[in-house]
Parts: C-alpha cells; sequence; structure tokens
C-alpha cells in the first residue's frame, strides 16, 4: 500500500488586526454615537514555547497525516510544521467589534523535495487552505491559497479570486519563507509578499463586508 506523501508547510507568527477608517467627507453619526477609526492588534501568536497551550492553539492529523509539531528552523527559529495535519486556533476577533477590515499577517513556508526525493515528479500545493475560517456545520467558509486563491462561500453568496484551476499565480514560491499580509475590507481585499503589494482588488460584484463579518465568529484553522 503507498503511503501519500503530504508537502510540509510551516507556520512562524500568525497576527489579526481589525480596523476602520471613514471617506472624507461623510456626515458624522448623532453626537454620541460615533465609532472611533481605529487599527487594533488583537493577537500574535508565536511557538517560542517548550509545547503548545491547548487552550489556545489544538492540532489534528487527517488521514495517513501527521499532528502539526514544533520543529526548529535555521532561519526563523521554532515554527510550527503541518505535514498533513491542521491546527484550529481560538478565534480572537470573536472579542472585538469588527468595522471596516481584517488583516493578519504570517510567516510560511512549503516544502520542496528532499535531496533523495525525485524533484521531477514534485508539484506545489497551491490549492490546499493555508487559513480558512468556517462555522460550526462547514455550510459558510472563506480560505486562503498560497496561489492567492481567496475563496468564500455561505448562504448569503459566494466570490473566489485567483483560483489555481484557471491560472497559477506563483505568488508564493515554495522552498522559502515568505511575509505575507492579507486584509479583506468591505469593498475588496489586498496582498502582500514580502513586503511587495501583489495583489489588490476592488469587487463590485459581491458585498465583501460579508466576508469580514463572517471572519469574526469563527475559528481559524491553518
Amino acid at each position: 500500500m503507498k503511503t501519500r506523501k503530504w508537502p510540509a508547510i510551516c507556520l512562524a507568527i500568525l497576527t489579526l488586526c481589525m480596523g476602520s477608517c471613514q471617506d472624507w467627507g461623510q456626515m458624522n453619526p448623532i453626537p454620541g454615537h460615533q465609532v472611533l477609526p481605529k487599527l487594533e492588534l488583537v493577537a500574535n501568536l508565536t511557538f517560542d514555547d517548550e509545547k503548545l497551550n491547548p487552550e489556545e492553539i489544538q492540532t489534528f492529523a487527517y488521514p495517513d497525516g501527521d499532528i502539526p509539531s514544533l520543529f526548529t528552523d535555521e532561519t526563523l527559529g521554532q515554527v510550527l510544521q503541518f505535514e498533513g495535519g491542521y491546527a484550529r486556533i481560538f478565534n480572537p476577533l470573536n472579542k472585538v467589534k469588527v468595522q471596516d477590515g481584517v488583516s493578519l499577517t504570517f510567516w510560511m513556508k512549503q516544502a520542496i523535495p528532499e535531496e533523495d526525493e525525485d524533484a521531477s515528479t514534485f508539484e506545489q500545493d497551491v490549492t490546499g487552505a493555508i487559513f480558512s475560517f468556517e462555522n460550526a456545520n462547514s455550510t459558510q467558509r472563506m480560505f486562503f491559497t498560497a496561489n492567492g486563491w481567496l475563496h468564500y462561500e455561505g448562504v448569503d453568496g459566494s466570490y473566489e479570486d485567483n483560483n489555481p484551476a484557471d491560472a497559477k499565480t506563483g505568488l508564493m514560491s515554495a522552498g522559502e519563507w515568505h511575509y505575507v499580509a492579507i486584509s479583506v475590507k468591505n469593498n475588496g481585499y489586498f496582498v502582500y509578499v514580502d513586503g511587495l503589494k501583489k495583489i489588490e482588488k476592488t469587487v463590485s460584484d459581491f458585498d465583501c463586508s460579508k466576508i469580514v463579518q463572517f471572519m469574526r465568529p469563527y475559528l481559524i484553522y491553518i
């Protein structure tokens, strides 16, 4: 029986921010009812301890996969390595009022073939979710992949961009660390990779505030 080889993904830091801004010239609400624009850091997860805190991060394995484990990387030190598994993280956005947008920043690296493996058959995983938000009964889900594939589906509609079935973007190459920042706003989203803006999308055919508000109550899967 052939064992499935899982491409390893390492995650170093996950930071979530929420923010708001008002358009210039927009009329202020009735005195006493203002919502002041602000950018707030609501979580900063690192993997510096000897083991994971189960109250913060729970780890699981897919069939034929392994439970994520802590691993010492030469570049970033201790990171969380995924080989056919995933982590469930308590959503810190649950405690705050999300206004006009939600941002996540993190380091990630996908493995490349080892020296004793055949590199000619290697194909980067651009369809597997780096992170996702999902409700309890899986009727609504949003995920993001190494191709920049942002996909949302729910009872209130669906939206996606950069589906690798249509085109492979090369947004995040395998074998090296990338610092990624993604921000979903009420009118679209943008993605930075290694400090460079790679995607900036203003969405007119879907109400992206549905995605922003959906991300708040649910758990994060990586």
